[in-house]
């Protein structure tokens, strides 16, 4: 799979995971969500649902 044209964002999310950062990505992408430690999901401008991901996915083992 290609991570183009994501490649320079997950560069990011990387390198601010391993600063302790924090990185909020807004998408209607679900693939996303494998790579998120926390998805948070909104309804109607209201957190519907908070979901801990223990085993994040690496980006390149996603089919985007």
């Amino acid at each position: 799979s290609t991570l183009f044209p994501y490649t320079t964002l997950f560069r990011s999310v990387k390198f601010c995971r391993g600063a302790g950062r924090t990185v909020a990505i807004v998408t209607h992408n679900q693939a996303f969500t494998q790579i998120a430690d926390r998805v948070i999901r909104v309804r109607e401008g209201d957190a519907s649902s908070v979901e801990l991901n223990a085993h994040p996915a690496d980006a390149a083992s996603v089919e985007w």
